[in-house]
């Protein structure tokens, strides 16, 4: 007979625990979930727009520094911050960031809890009920040479992305939203693998932020049709040069709460899933 033993069953409900709680959120904006580990539905999961109770953060027009928590470390995932205006359906249509290289100097493999800042500029509009979403896409799960895309119903669609949207009120003056700063649909919704550098965060603080150069990823680098997504030989021929954190017109988040830990698993749990790991 099979020995099953009390630790092993604790060893499980842990594991169980982390699988619900894994990869990013919004920091600071407060997001509408505290998981780290929406999937889907694309944009938001299953978070609705401006539910009832949910946190609002005001923000300014400018530069911002905002912060995300992430607690599983993904190699070279690059990461995409959009904005929405009214509605949840806004996002494609106005990315301010894409291509955000992966904090892979994080001093955790695998099992890291960090907060990461960077600066983001919002546009000068008076919005009541906007969002921000972040996307985190998993390239690392992609094979060598390979592209993927998303947001798309594509034949090669990433299929592993993490989602966290926050509501947020811009208080700028405008009453529409300007032209998207980052608009080629290439740049928006085509990931490749190793999207990550060593260089581009520094420590500051605590926390990892965005303020060293990193490789700009460009269209030429992935070459799609109908069926596949390869990656070319093209090289980045650029640098992007993000600003310091210093340089931001607003710091909302050095004031932020703390990140929110993994919750680890209640003894309620470990012990209903006893029964699933004894021989009958």
């Amino acid at each position: 007979m099979a020995v099953f033993s009390l630790g092993a069953a604790l060893a499980a409900a842990a594991l169980a625990a982390a699988a619900a709680r894994a990869h990013v959120r919004w920091e600071y904006p407060v997001a509408r979930s505290d998981s780290t580990g929406i999937k889907g539905p694309y944009p938001c999961g299953d978070d609705a727009f401006f539910a009832d109770g949910d946190a609002v953060t005001e923000l300014a027009p400018g530069s911002n520094v905002l912060s995300m928590y992430e607690n599983v470390w993904h190699e070279g995932a690059p990461m995409r911050v959009a904005l929405s205006m009214g509605n949840d359906d806004g996002f494609d249509q106005h990315v301010l960031l894409s291509h955000v290289p992966h904090p892979d100097n994080a001093p955790h493999l695998k099992i890291s809890s960090n907060t990461f800042k960077l600066v983001v500029v919002l546009p000068d509009v008076k919005c009541e009920r906007c969002a921000l979403q972040l996307l985190s896409v998993m390239t690392d799960k992609i094979d060598d040479g390979t592209c993927c895309s998303y947001p798309t119903d594509s034949a090669y669609k990433c299929f592993s992305v993490y989602h966290t949207c926050a509501n947020i009120k811009i208080n700028g003056t405008a009453a529409a939203l300007p032209a998207a700063p980052v608009s080629d649909a290439a740049l928006t919704t085509v990931w490749t693998k190793g999207e990550g550098s060593t260089t581009a965060w520094v420590d500051v603080g605590g926390a990892l932020a965005l303020e060293g150069e990193y490789d700009a990823y460009h269209a030429g680098m992935c070459t799609c049709d109908a069926t596949e997504c390869t990656r070319t030989d093209a090289l980045p021929t650029a640098k992007v040069k993000p600003p310091p954190l210093s340089s931001a017109d607003n710091n909302g988040a050095a004031s932020a709460a703390p990140p929110r830990a993994a919750t680890a698993p209640s003894l309620q749990l470990q012990l209903v899933m006893l029964p699933l790991l004894l021989p009958p």
